[in-house]
């Protein structure tokens, strides 16, 4: 079931790398998920045996994004150009051509 303590602390682990501000939402969001969850927990009966744990593999396909301090960033080196090249290819649908995130 949900591990409130754990998910909280890994919260302000995850947040807390992009501030203290983040950091508070970040609680926040665990905290509304506590109230959330239990109720989901009790109709998720109907739900049995659908689906399946996504795959180490899997995870790491989705886990796509880059943190302030530039973890996330693929290995080797680039120039501006490719730089852009990349940043409208995957990044630009959402957080726009200059980073306004429209």
């Amino acid at each position: 079931m949900f591990n409130f303590p754990e998910t909280r602390r890994r919260a302000a682990d995850v947040f807390g790398a992009y501030g203290p501000g983040a950091k508070a939402f970040g609680m926040l969001l665990v905290s509304l998920a506590t109230a959330i969850l239990p109720a989901w927990g009790q109709s998720t009966d109907k739900f049995q045996g659908i689906g399946r744990a996504a795959t180490p593999r899997e995870v790491a396909a989705w886990d796509i994004d880059v943190r302030p301090d530039f973890k996330g960033l693929p290995k080797g080196s680039g120039t501006v150009s490719k730089g852009q090249d990349v940043w409208e290819s995957k990044c630009a649908s959402c957080h726009g051509v200059f980073g306004e995130s429209n």
